[in-house]
């Protein structure tokens, strides 16, 4: 009898945890551009190539020329117009701030995503020949934040999160400006979710069972 007590309420807990291991994710930060995208679709890149672009260019010339209508503020020199896309030399069709400063990447308003960001965010860092750390500085569409160290020189830095990603700011801890940094990036792209994290069957099913078995032994003790 204690058995058959026992069992619908384990068969419940067993549901229980197994339909809030669904809940909201942790973001997930990338270093290999290929599995950053593979969990995104819609992929759109801005990889600075429009021909339209100035040598230097002002926040609303380059919200218009962007691919996906992205953002971007240069935040120490001449804020928040002085974004430097460079058409020659060895890093032609890149962004750059400066190009020892700081800026800002703004995605609530791209043609993925809502108001309050988008899923995936990513770019390749091309390098930071003053050997200054950078962080980015994430808010979230909830309005919280967090701080990624990205260290120095060449890299792929990617972030997905539930929270969705609304702007990123490249320079030192918290937002902080700076132009002590030669800090160039190119191939800035944004995605949505691959596939709605939704409740999985099999922990539905445990809740049934579990709401089923605990109807019978109520029964039987009526």
């Amino acid at each position: 009898m204690l058995l058959k007590k026992i069992i619908p309420t384990v068969v419940i807990a067993l549901g229980l945890a197994s339909f809030t291991s669904s809940a909201v994710a942790a973001a997930i930060v990338y270093t290999d551009r290929g599995l950053f995208e593979g969990a995104l679709q819609n992929v759109i890149i801005d990889d600075f190539s429009n021909d339209d672009y100035d040598f230097l260019n002002t926040d609303v010339v380059m919200k218009n020329l962007s691919a996906g209508s992205i953002g971007y503020e240069s935040t120490y020199f001449g804020a928040p117009d002085w974004n430097i896309v460079q058409n020659s030399g060895p890093q032609v069709d890149t962004l750059c701030w400066g190009c020892n400063g700081t800026g800002m990447i703004i995605l609530d308003d791209t043609t993925i995503g809502s108001a309050d960001g988008v899923f995936g965010f990513g770019l390749d860092i091309i390098g930071n020949s003053t050997g200054t750390p950078y962080d980015a500085f994430v808010t979230y569409g909830d309005g919280s934040t967090e701080n990624f160290d990205l260290g120095t020189g060449a890299k792929f830095f990617g972030l997905t999160s539930d929270l969705l990603i609304k702007t990123v700011h490249f320079g030192l801890e918290n937002a902080g400006t700076t132009n002590n940094g030669n800090f160039t990036v190119d191939n800035v792209t944004i995605g949505n979710l691959r596939s709605t994290t939704v409740p999985e069957p099999a922990p539905l099913a445990l809740l049934g069972f579990g709401l089923l078995g605990l109807g019978l032994a109520r029964k039987r003790r009526n």
